[in-house]
């Protein structure tokens, strides 16, 4: 049964940032409505219009993280360095949070930022 706030279904939206990510980093789905397609299957019973927005406002979220992260200073921070500094790695995000809240303000309170940056230092600072 769907969630009465699609913004707020966990599995939904876990969902909508795998597909997000696969289609813009990874070349997957050729369209964005071939990747809204695939997401209407893996998570059925919402309106089409529900997976748009959803599918949207996540591709922005991980545009506009990857617009802020990727000159940040958690480039240079890695877990496994032995001067790793977790503080200085919470700093580093909150930044991050602050200049994706600037440049994406209507983003939805709901999607998952943290997700979408751990993504960003994974894949454009430490593979």
């Amino acid at each position: 049964m769907p969630h009465a706030d699609p913004f707020q279904d966990a599995e939904l939206n876990e969902v909508v940032a795998d597909i997000v990510i696969r289609f813009l980093e990874h070349d997957q789905y050729g369209s964005a409505r071939k990747a809204i397609a695939a997401l209407r299957r893996r998570v059925p019973g919402y309106a089409p219009a529900v997976y748009e927005k959803l599918f949207h406002a996540h591709l922005l979220l991980l545009k506009r993280t990857i617009e802020v992260a990727r000159p940040s200073r958690l480039a240079r921070i890695s877990p496994l360095s032995s001067d790793y500094d977790s503080n200085e790695h919470e700093r580093v995000f909150d930044e991050i949070q602050q200049g994706i809240a600037e440049i994406y303000p209507e983003r939805p309170a709901s999607l998952d930022l943290d997700r979408y940056i751990s993504w960003v230092h994974v894949w454009h600072h430490l593979k």
